[in-house]
Formats: structure tokens, sequence, C-alpha cells
């Protein structure tokens, strides 16, 4: 059981992935970027699967992209590289989305599926929890090898484009939230770019500063819903 990032806290068959021409002018991003994910191979990625479930499928196209594929299934891959939000908190990504959930619903769980999260995950700060809260952690390192985050922030494509732009809270844990960065059939099968700050986001959902170090991971997940997706990811970038 791998353990970076245990419970990505939103919560497979094996597709063929279609690749996507790209030139040069795609590839513009974030100058300078600290960390920059560009996805010639998936070493510094490891696997969080959930027991019980399908597995997603996460793999390269072979001309520098990722394939995310969720067929009734769910898990993750977690970049192992941390980071400091506080010295780096722009994130910047590129995505192609074919397809949203027509049973997806955002603000509850049955429908808490997305075809693609870029989440954030903040890594458990002791100081940052009550007496009760830090036994829970505790125990959780026991069961799993390794804390789970202390907060998290799920970037994702939805479905319903009433909630386009929207912070939303986790129907699964009070822990994390969802930022609605796309949404709507209009935008699938399309190229777009997305840049965020970090340190305003998390101190906007959560009215608080965030830990030292966070990590990065990307979920495709469809087992509540029981659909299908397949999605592109171009780029992953982590700037000053």
């Amino acid at each position: 059981m791998p353990r970076q990032a245990i419970f990505a806290m939103g919560a497979g068959l094996l597709l063929a992935c279609i690749t996507t021409p790209r030139t040069w002018a795609d590839s513009i991003s974030t100058p300078s970027p600290v960390i920059a994910e560009h996805f010639d191979h998936l070493e510094n990625w490891e696997p969080l699967e959930f027991p019980l479930q399908t597995n997603s499928s996460y793999q390269l196209t072979g001309d520098g992209m990722l394939c995310a594929q969720a067929n009734n299934s769910v898990s993750a891959i977690v970049l192992t590289e941390k980071f400091k939000p506080a010295e780096t908190p722009l994130l910047s990504w590129r995505w192609n989305v074919g397809n949203t959930f027509t049973k997806g619903n955002a603000e509850h769980e049955d429908g808490d599926d997305f075809p693609l999260r870029v989440s954030v995950c903040f890594k458990f700060d002791p100081k940052k929890v009550s007496d009760n809260e830090r036994r829970w952690f505790k125990m959780q390192k026991l069961v799993w090898g390794e804390y789970p985050p202390y907060r998290v922030i799920h970037y994702v494509f939805a479905n319903r484009s009433d909630l386009a732009s929207q912070t939303l809270p986790c129907p699964y844990s009070d822990r994390a939230r969802i930022i609605v960065k796309r949404s709507g059939a209009s935008d699938t099968g399309q190229w777009h770019e997305e840049k965020v700050n970090i340190m305003e986001d998390f101190r906007n959902a959560f009215d608080e500063e965030p830990p030292k170090e966070a990590v990065i991971s990307i979920m495709a997940d469809g087992d509540n819903t029981e659909e299908s997706s397949t999605a592109y990811l171009d780029w992953i970038e982590i700037s000053r």
C-alpha cells in the first residue's frame, strides 16, 4: 500500500489512450518553475489505491502527456517531491477532459466524482490540531504507516456549470475543499491552462494559514456515479 498522502480525501479497467498532437505554442507555461512535471516518465509518482475499489488507469501517451482514465473506479497518483507553499505558491497545469459525468454532483457523496482532480495535500502539522485530533492522526498513522494530510484542496473539472468558480466543502471530509476550475460540457474536449495561488486559495477555503509542506496528487474517479472518463494532463508546474 503506497503511503504518500494516504487519504486524498475525495474520495480500472485499462483503456487505450488516444494521443493528441501538440505544437510549441501549446507548451507555454509559468516561467522558472521550481517543480516542473512534463510526464516524460512516472518515476516521481506513487500510486494511491483504496481497499475494495477498482483502480483507475494512469498511462503515458508516448508524446509527453498523462492519460487518466476512470471506469467505475477510483485511485490516484501522488508526486513524491514535497514543496513549501509559502515559498512557491503558484500552481499551474494544462488539461483536457473528454467528458463529464451525467450523475456527477460536487455537493453530494453519491455524485462526488470527477474525471480529473489536481489536488494539493498539505502535510500534517501537530501544532495545528487539538489533543483529540492529534490522537486521531496518530491512530491513522498506525494503520497506514504515515499521517494523512492535514488539509486538501481539490481543483476539479465538474459537470454542473452552475458551480463554476465556486469553493465547496468536500462531502466526505471537513478537512478538504473542492474548487471548481472548469465545469459543463462546453469546456470538454479542449485544452485549458490553469493558474492558481495556493496560499490565497487555502486562506479563503479554511480561514487559516497552511502547513509548511505539501504534495500534489492527481485523481480520476468514477466509483460513485459508476461512469467512465478519459482526461489528459500536459504538464504541472509549481513556481515562486
